[in-house]
């Protein structure tokens, strides 16, 4: 993934609607309190349009290569998150954990920054329910995202959210090109937001088809970021003629 932290693309920063996430940071293997500011940073410079994406990573030989332990990933994924709040919210930050503890120190600018978990595990869907604002899925097509809407459904009933986090928003990364009757499945189903995948991360069979279905002049979705509830609804399908 791209240091969106470091080199913010900053043609974005300067948009209104556009929002701007990490789909997703590996949390264990980041310095919470340099990510922390680097991403309260980031929100001020966007007007607050930034959405934090994490992850606790599955990929073994990454947490060897930082000696950093594999199994205690999530745990530490759990340590850090709170310590980041402690810095985007607290008037004296202070943390006293597992895994990070700091005392005396200064944070500028605080930020009440959303949070999504990315993951599809029991885990992941009972962190996403007690510490974030959302939930993201990645390359998922209708089935998938309904088992996955259903695993959440259970930990909701398991765990306890805490109000002050409201409603767990959905957003899912489809697998394959969509149509406008897919957008509405997804809607359908208790999905908030669509993350397109770009077309050069599509495998080549499911790059044609997209092409074939332009072709046929079928109205396709051709965006990035889509919401279907609330204020800010954007999707308007367009004619292969206008992509």
């Amino acid at each position: 993934m791209p240091a969106v932290t470091q080199k913010p693309p900053y043609r974005l920063l300067s948009w209104r609607r556009v929002r701007l996430g990490t789909g997703i940071i590996i949390l264990p293997q980041r310095n919470p309190l340099v990510l922390a500011k680097e991403l309260a940073s980031l929100d001020e410079l966007s007007g607050g349009r930034l959405i934090c994406g994490i992850g606790v990573g599955y990929l073994e030989p990454e947490f060897r290569a930082l000696g950093i332990p594999f199994t205690d990933r999530g745990a530490r994924t759990d340590d850090y998150l709170a310590a980041m709040r402690a810095i985007w919210t607290q008037p004296n930050p202070a943390y006293q954990g597992r895994f990070v503890s700091f005392a005396g120190v200064q944070a500028h600018p605080q930020r009440n920054i959303p949070v999504v978990i990315g993951g599809e595990s029991p885990p992941a869907y009972r962190r996403a329910v007690e510490r974030a604002t959302g939930w993201y899925g990645f390359n998922l097509d209708l089935n998938e995202t309904a088992q996955a809407l259903a695993a959440i459904r259970t930990a909701l009933q398991r765990s306890a959210r805490p109000q002050e986090l409201g409603d767990l928003e959905i957003s899912v990364t489809p697998a394959e090109p969509l149509t406008l009757e897919d957008v509405k499945r997804f809607a359908d189903l208790g999905v908030h937001r669509l993350i397109v995948m770009p077309l050069h991360r599509m495998p080549s069979h499911l790059r044609d088809e997209h092409q074939r279905l332009c072709d046929q002049g079928r109205r396709h979705i051709y965006r990035t970021h889509l919401i279907f509830r609330g204020e800010d609804l954007d999707y308007q399908p367009a004619q292969a003629s206008d992509l």
